[in-house]
């Protein structure tokens, strides 16, 4: 690093044995182009501010540049001879360094936007929600003022700016928002960083640009690796049979109870249906046709149904999901439309769905 610390040299990923795999750079493109193709696989009237998603991707990590995060990879150090300084400047003291680059991303944002971040505001949601990427939201009189006592903090926060800039400038992205830009509901507010997260995780568990250096990164490698990891996650690729399908031809009987008829007929448009009634009632055929009618009409992408326990869960998905998929959808291949999901699904998904 000789005559100073350059972004181009700040590692965002290590690989299995600590050592330095990714730039933060490499990882603000890869992330970026996680997040443009979720975006569209998610259409633009999915929530307010989806726009917003690519950008949040790209600076999620920024904060990542910072003696208290770059700190954690000895061989890094080691790598730019930089252990005595850190040790000299009590870089891994995180009462003096901030270790946590999320809330660094969030006094960025601030910083870079001029928002004032006031309790209730929506620059201030926004901020401590992207801060937060890894789950644990940053309180604001920390995001104002982190701890970033090193006499190398200066030297660190201009390398932010500039690898931002660098980031920015290849996505052709804004470096700053307005505020006018940010929704003004909490629930689209927290979509966008809940979406964030999601792509952080696509970025870094598929191998897309595994490049330490920055400068081979092109945006172009990393959208086409972005497409192909999430083509590789797969999804809801299932398509309703001939548009809105009868209940006899969804689950072989000859007519819907009322409580049925009637959920089907209210569930016209996306919104919260609250159904209640007596075990036996039907409950479950009625949120299957309902759903059914959605994902028909455009106005739903899929079914998540989720029970109380996992042998609940593997009967409903066994018994019914299954059969209610293959009666009312054209699907290629079962796996990609289908999953058990609960936290031993490995041990028996395969027989109950597919076997």
């Amino acid at each position: 690093m000789g005559a100073g610390i350059s972004y181009k040299d700040c590692w965002a990923k290590t690989d299995a044995e600590g050592r330095p795999a990714l730039g933060v750079y490499c990882h603000g493109l890869n992330a970026f182009a996680v997040g443009e193709r979720v975006a569209e696989r998610l259409g633009a009237t999915a929530f307010a501010g989806l726009h917003l998603l690519p950008w949040g991707c790209a600076v999620h990590d920024i904060g990542k540049i910072s003696p208290g995060f770059l700190v954690k990879s000895e061989a890094w150090l080691t790598e730019f001879s930089l252990a005595e300084r850190a040790g000299a400047e009590q870089w891994a003291n995180g009462a003096a360094n901030c270790a946590s680059h999320g809330t660094l991303t969030g006094n960025f944002i601030a910083t870079q936007n001029s928002f004032r971040l006031t309790p209730t505001d929506r620059a201030s949601k926004f901020t401590r929600l992207i801060a937060g990427h890894h789950g644990r939201i940053p309180p604001i009189g920390l995001i104002r003022r982190p701890p970033q006592a090193a006499p190398a903090s200066k030297e660190f926060a201009t390398q932010r700016v500039e690898c931002w800039e660098a980031i920015a400038s290849t996505c052709n992205i804004d470096q700053t928002l307005g505020i006018d830009s940010l929704p003004r509901a909490d629930a689209h507010l927290f979509a966008i960083a809940g979406w964030v997260a999601v792509c952080d995780w696509i970025a870094s568990a598929f191998p897309l640009n595994l490049e330490y250096r920055t400068t081979p990164t092109s945006l172009k490698q990393a959208r086409r690796r972005a497409e192909e990891a999430i083509n590789t996650i797969g999804g809801f690729s299932a398509t309703p049979k001939r548009g809105t399908l009868s209940f006899a031809e969804l689950f072989f009987k000859p007519s819907p109870r009322p409580l049925q008829s009637e959920l089907f007929d209210a569930c016209s448009a996306r919104g919260l249906y609250i159904v209640e009634a007596a075990m036996g009632e039907g409950k479950t055929e009625a949120a299957l046709w309902a759903s059914q009618r959605l994902i028909a009409s455009g106005k739903a992408r899929g079914l998540y149904f989720a029970l109380p326990t996992q042998v609940t869960g593997d009967r409903i998905f066994a018994d019914r999901v299954r059969p209610f998929i293959e009666a009312g959808f054209e699907v290629e291949h079962l796996p990609d439309a289908l999953r058990l999901v609960h936290s031993a699904a490995w041990l028996r998904a395969r027989p109950l769905a597919y076997g």
